[in-house]
């Protein structure tokens, strides 16, 4: 081969050189295409193989590890899958890996399609291969990330929507509780569903229904809030609220001498506790107090 080593060219005119990777430092002349006249260059891949062909680029994928799953060494040609939340169907589906060498601390990326690389996948083990052959591109101790497309993960192929989640959505959800259903209560100042109350954290309607019979004396039903986190020494206050049976607000309900059958809306109840204060005379009696809090 003839001598490359730079020189002027025969009408003595200076042409472009390049230096040579080695310890030699040699300049050499550069190539130019013969048609175009263009500057020739070749692109080697991390092992220093001509690429000769490249695929797509690297572009973003649906699951990525380590975030949406695990790749761990399994020898030089393979790695293991763990916590895939999915199944593969094809390594097409893996788009790259990266690699970041645990001795050297260098980092290369492989993209399938580009300069020979494929993967191939089987019961979640990963194969790289180099042109139709596996090829040795993992290191014990190295560190990865892999790309992977699958389908989007808000969207729902079976009806053809995208997810969405709220995290923190409104409930219209309600419980329903029985503060009092018996007869004969002792006569004095009673509290349902005790002295501490009950919470209204949580829900924003409160609504009372039941009966009292007291056919010779009188029972008589309050109401009280408060916001105080000490329940046992807090000053409950008796509230208002709707009584749908009379179409009327009001701040009690009395029995005197009769049954009376009640049914108390109380909207939008902004209190921390509650509590059924309920005052009768005597203990020949009947006394049901159902309670509903509802969210929305």
């Amino acid at each position: 081969m003839a001598d490359e080593i730079l020189k002027r060219d025969q009408d003595r005119a200076t042409v472009g050189g390049a230096v040579t990777n080695d310890s030699n430092l040699e300049i050499r002349m550069l190539r130019v295409d013969n048609t175009t006249k263009g500057l020739l260059t070749e692109i080697v891949d991390a092992a220093g193989n001509q690429i000769t062909s490249f695929g797509s680029p690297i572009l973003p994928t649906d699951y990525k590890s380590p975030d949406d799953f695990t790749v761990t060494y399994t020898s030089a040609s393979t790695v293991t899958l763990t916590g895939l939340p999915f199944t593969i169907a094809t390594g097409m589906q893996i788009s790259y890996i990266k690699i970041r060498n645990s001795s050297t601390n260098l980092s290369y990326c492989y993209v399938h399609g580009a300069g020979g690389y494929a993967f191939g996948h089987s019961a979640g083990v990963v194969t790289a291969y180099k042109d139709g052959v596996a090829a040795s591109i993992f290191t014990a101790n190295d560190m990865y990330e892999m790309g992977i497309n699958y389908q989007l993960k808000a969207y729902d192929k079976t009806t053809d929507t995208t997810k969405t989640v709220n995290q923190s959505p409104d409930r219209a959800s309600y419980v329903q509780d029985s503060l009092l259903d018996t007869t004969n209560v002792t006569a004095a100042t009673n509290y349902y569903p005790s002295t501490l109350g009950m919470s209204m954290d949580g829900f924003k309607d409160l609504s009372l229904t039941g009966k009292f019979i007291d056919a010779d004396n009188t029972t008589t039903m309050t109401v009280e809030a408060t916001n105080d986190e000490d329940a046992t020494n807090a000053d409950w206050v008796q509230v208002y609220g709707f009584d749908t049976k009379g179409n009327a607000m009001t701040n009690s309900v009395v029995a005197a001498s009769t049954t009376t059958t009640f049914a108390w809306d109380f909207d939008n109840l902004n209190y921390s506790l509650f509590r059924v204060k309920v005052v009768n005379g005597d203990n020949t009696n009947t006394m049901i107090i159902k309670a509903r809090r509802k969210s929305l």
